[in-house]
C-alpha cells in the first residue's frame, strides 16, 4: 500500500510539473517568438527521388525559395515556427492508398507553427506537443484541396470534388459565411486577382484558407458528365466487390440498381455530374440504391452541388516539368479566438507578396532581376498614440493610496488601451477604446474578449478596493454571456460575475473562488437593481472591497453581497482580468471605464 501511495504521489508530482511548464496561449499572445531557425540556403539544390517520382534540382530550389519568402513575410507571434520541404508521399500498399499514384507531381514547403509551448531545462521555448497550425506553398497541390471520389478512381486517373465556401452556396453551407469573411479575407486587396476561398470540408486538411494561382486564372480540372460517372462506376463494381470480398448476390443487386439509375438519368447523360459535399460513394451506395432511397445525384433546393473533376493526361505530364501548372497557398484557420491565429492570418494576407509569387512563375519577365520583398515588414510595430490624460487620471496618479487607475483617456479611440492586453474574439478582433456613451467619456469595449492589465509590477495590496464603471447597450440579449472579473495569483483565483437584467428588471451578480483555507464561495447569484438593458446606455458603478478575510460587493454604493472568510488575509493577487467569453450579436458586449485599484485602510 505504501508503494502504491508513493507511485500515485510521484505521478501527481509529474503531472503538476508538466502543468507548470505549460505556457497558456494568452501569456505569450503578444510575444514575437519567431522561428526555430531562420533558414538561408547557400548550397545548390540537389535533385530528389522518392516513391518512384523524380524531383529536379530546380523544383527543390523552388521549395527553398518558398521557405525564404515565408520567413521574410511573417515572424510568428504567440507561437513558435519551424519550416520543412516536402513532396508527394509514398502512396502505401492498400488499394485506396495506391489510388494516390493518380495525384499530380507535387512539391512545396510548409511552416509549422506550434502554439502549445513550454520551457526546457535551459529556459528556451520549445513545443510542448506536436499540435500545430500550418502555412503551405505548393506546386500542383490537389489531394488536400479536394475530396477523392475513390470508387471510380484508378492509379492512373484521380477523380475528385472540390467543395469550398462561395457567395452562391445554398443554405447547407451558408453557416460558414462569418469564417469565410474572417478579418476581411474575402475582400482583401492583395488576393482580389486570384481564386481564394475558405474550405471547411475537404480530405483531411482541416479548416483552411486557400489561394490558387494559374496563368489564366482557370483551374486545369475537367468536370465529368453523369454518363462518364455511371460508365466508370459500372467498370469498378466488380473491382470493389473483389477488394471488399462481397458476394455475387450483392454484386447482382448493385448492377441492377445501377441500371435503374442509368435509365433514370438517360436524358441527363451529358450533364455535369455533381455530388453533395458529404457524398461518399462505396460499393454499398449501389447495393442500397433502391427506389426508396435518395440517389447519389438527388439534391433539394437548399443543397449545394459540387462537380466531379478529373485532370487530363497532358496536364499530369506538364506537372512533372519545372513549370508549375498551378500554385496553392493555404493556411489553417487555427483557433480563431486566439491572438496568434489572427496575427498569422493577417500577416499572410497583408505581408506576403502574392503578386511577386505569381509573376515569378507565370510572367517572369515582370520580376526579372528583382529579389522577393514582402509587401509589409513583419517587424513593423504600430506607433502608440498617447492622448491627453484626464484630470481624474492625473489626480489618481498623485494619490498614494491608488495602486492603479485607468479611464482610457490617454488611449486613442479605436485602439487597444495602453498597458492592457486583449485576446481576440471569434471575429479576430481585440478589445478597443470607444466613446460609446456619447459624452466624451472613453470606454473599453469587450465583445467576446478577455483583457488584463500588463503593468501591474507589484502585487495588489492585501486590503483593497477595486472599482469600475460597467455598461451595456440597449437591448442587450437576455441569456447572453456574463462579464467575469477575475483576481488571480499563481493557482489561486477569486472571481465575480455581472450580467444586466432586461426590460428594467434587476441584473445579476455571483461569486466563485478556489482559495485554500478560505470558505468555499460558489454563490447562486444576487440581484443587482439598476443594471438592466432598457436604456440607450445602461451604466452602474461596481466596487469590490477586501478587508481582512471578508469581501463586500457594492453596486452604485449599495451593498449587494458580503462574504466572511472569502479570501485568506495573507494572499495577495497579482493580476486583474475582465472576461467576456463570447458574443453572438452586436448588442452582446460590455463597456468598462474608470478602473481603479486602491488600498483600503
Amino acid at each position: 500500500m505504501k508503494k502504491i501511495l508513493q507511485i500515485v504521489l510521484a505521478l501527481s508530482f509529474c503531472q503538476l510539473s508538466i502543468a507548470q511548464l505549460f505556457i497558456p496561449l494568452e501569456d505569450i499572445a503578444d510575444d514575437n517568438i519567431g522561428w526555430m531557425k531562420v533558414v538561408k540556403y547557400t548550397q545548390p539544390a540537389k535533385p530528389l527521388n522518392l516513391a518512384g517520382r523524380n524531383y529536379s534540382a530546380k523544383q527543390i530550389r523552388y521549395c527553398e525559395q518558398f521557405i525564404e519568402w515565408m520567413q521574410q513575410s511573417y515572424v510568428p507571434k504567440g507561437c513558435l515556427g519551424d519550416v520543412r520541404i516536402y513532396v508527394n508521399t509514398n502512396p502505401g500498399a492498400s488499394y485506396s492508398h495506391k489510388l494516390k499514384k493518380g495525384l499530380p507531381h507535387l512539391y512545396g514547403s510548409y511552416a509549422k507553427l506550434y502554439m502549445f509551448l513550454k520551457k526546457d531545462a535551459k529556459g528556451k521555448l520549445v513545443p510542448q506537443t506536436g499540435l500545430a497550425d500550418y502555412w503551405r506553398i505548393e506546386a500542383n497541390q490537389l489531394e488536400y484541396i479536394s475530396n477523392p471520389v475513390q470508387f471510380i478512381s484508378t492509379p492512373d486517373q484521380y477523380y475528385f470534388t472540390m467543395p469550398y465556401y462561395h457567395k452562391n452556396v445554398k443554405r447547407d453551407w451558408s453557416s460558414y459565411e462569418q469564417k469565410a469573411n474572417w478579418l476581411g479575407f474575402d475582400k482583401n486587396s492583395t488576393l482580389k486577382n486570384y481564386m481564394h476561398f475558405y474550405q471547411p470540408k475537404n480530405a483531411g486538411a482541416g479548416l483552411q484558407y486557400v489561394v490558387i494561382m494559374t496563368k489564366d486564372n482557370k483551374l486545369p480540372f475537367e468536370p465529368i458528365t453523369i454518363g462518364e460517372f455511371f460508365t466508370k462506376a459500372e467498370e469498378h463494381l466488380p473491382v470493389w466487390q473483389k477488394i471488399e470480398s462481397r458476394s455475387a448476390e450483392l454484386l447482382a443487386t448493385a448492377r441492377k440498381n445501377l441500371n435503374r439509375l442509368k435509365e433514370k438519368y438517360k436524358n441527363k447523360w451529358n450533364d455535369v455530374a455533381e455530388f453533395r459535399s458529404s457524398e461518399i460513394i462505396t460499393f454499398y451506395s449501389f447495393v442500397n440504391a433502391n427506389e426508396d432511397m435518395r440517389d447519389i445525384f438527388e439534391k433539394d433546393a437548399q443543397t449545394t452541388g459540387w462537380p466531379i473533376y478529373k485532370i487530363s493526361a497532358a496536364t499530369m505530364a506538364a506537372c512533372k516539368t519545372d513549370q508549375p501548372q498551378w500554385l496553392t497557398i493555404r493556411w489553417d484557420a487555427g483557433i480563431q479566438d486566439k491572438s496568434y491565429a489572427a496575427f498569422k492570418h493577417e500577416s499572410i494576407m497583408n505581408n506576403f507578396n502574392f503578386d511577386y509569387l505569381y509573376n515569378y512563375f507565370f510572367y517572369p519577365d515582370k520580376v526579372k532581376g528583382q529579389s522577393y520583398k514582402p509587401l509589409n515588414s513583419p517587424l513593423i510595430k504600430e506607433a502608440i498614440v498617447i492622448t491627453e490624460a484626464s484630470l481624474a487620471l492625473k489626480k489618481a496618479t498623485a494619490d498614494k493610496k491608488v495602486f492603479f487607475f485607468d479611464d482610457f483617456s490617454t488611449t486613442a479611440t479605436g485602439k487597444l488601451p495602453i498597458n492592457w492586453s486583449s485576446t481576440v474574439n471569434q471575429d479576430g478582433k481585440k478589445a478597443v477604446v470607444t466613446e460609446a456613451s456619447g459624452d466624451n467619456i472613453k470606454w473599453l469595449e469587450l465583445k467576446g474578449n478577455a483583457v488584463s492589465i500588463t503593468n501591474l509590477k507589484n502585487t495588489i495590496p492585501k486590503d483593497f478596493e477595486i472599482s469600475f464603471d460597467i455598461a451595456v447597450p440597449q437591448n442587450f440579449t437576455w441569456g447572453a454571456k456574463r462579464l467575469s472579473v477575475e483576481l488571480a495569483n499563481a493557482n489561486t483565483k477569486f472571481a465575480f460575475e455581472l450580467k444586466p437584467g432586461f426590460n428594467g428588471k434587476a441584473g445579476f451578480a455571483s461569486f466563485a473562488n478556489n482559495i485554500s483555507g478560505a470558505d468555499r464561495v460558489n454563490s447562486n447569484g444576487y440581484e443587482v437593481f439598476g443594471f438592466s438593458n432598457n436604456k440607450v446606455f445602461n451604466k452602474v458603478n461596481t466596487l469590490l472591497r477586501k478587508n481582512g478575510d471578508d469581501v463586500s460587493l457594492f453596486i452604485d454604493g449599495i451593498l449587494v453581497a458580503q462574504y466572511l472568510k472569502a479570501i485568506v488575509n495573507d494572499i495577495q493577487f497579482k493580476s486583474l482580468k475582465f472576461i467576456h467569453i463570447g458574443s453572438d450579436s452586436e448588442t452582446e458586449k460590455y463597456f468598462i471605464s474608470n478602473v481603479k485599484i486602491a488600498s483600503f485602510q
